[in-house]
């Protein structure tokens, strides 16, 4: 069984309390409302309690599609595509049409790779996913990795300076862990905290911790 806690407190629901979503964030061409509100992402709780890394991934890949598929203009495409050589795999891509209330600051197509380990994941996974991005002319990409990236800011090392070396290329790489995952609780914050990571990687040149 993979370590880690259970996130209990993404578990909660929402208070009813929030305040509702504005009418003008619902569009025509999405229904979704920006600042929508979400109840207990199941594949959370399966991915904590899942027996292997398969079932962990897997249900780290169900709360990607849960989370991105809700923020307006956001849909998941096809999980787990090979490029035509059968030697590099995305776990779930999504499609972007960058409405004005939501991911309009990502590329049309963005691609999230699923990390459920007990551990930070490497520099060599981290600089992988960065060819990956290049091969495929994406710009931008996010790894959703529990336990985070290894290595430090300052100094730059390990994990760290792969997402600065892919910069250098052209490649954006936005990490989310724990913690972000922990602070999520409406589609309006995931947007923001979106743009935050998004913001800071250019502006500083490195992923801050």
């Amino acid at each position: 069984m993979i370590a880690g806690p259970v996130l209990s407190p993404i578990s909660m629901a929402i208070s009813a309390s929030e305040s509702p979503p504005c009418r003008a964030c619902v569009t025509k061409y999405d229904r979704k409302p920006c600042g929508v509100t979400w109840p207990i992402p199941s594949p959370l709780q399966r991915a904590a309690n899942g027996s292997n890394t398969k079932e962990c991934g897997e249900a780290l890949q169900d709360l990607a599609r849960y989370l991105f598929g809700r923020i307006p203009g956001v849909e998941p495409c096809e999980d787990n595509v090979r490029n035509a050589f059968g030697t590099e795999e995305i776990d779930v891509p999504f499609w972007n049409k960058q409405l004005p209330t939501g991911l309009y600051f990502l590329p049309n197509l963005f691609p999230v790779e699923c990390k459920y380990w007990d551990r930070p994941v490497g520099s060599k996974e981290v600089a992988y996913f960065g060819t990956i991005l290049r091969h495929r002319g994406c710009d931008c990409g996010i790894i959703l990795a529990m336990k985070g990236i290894a290595g430090t800011v300052k100094p730059l090392t390990a994990a760290y300076y792969e997402v600065t070396m892919a910069l250098a290329q052209g490649q954006r790489i936005l990490i989310l862990d724990e913690s972000d995952i922990k602070s999520v609780t409406s589609t309006r914050r995931l947007a923001l905290l979106l743009k935050r990571k998004y913001s800071n990687l250019i502006l500083y040149a490195a992923n801050r911790q």
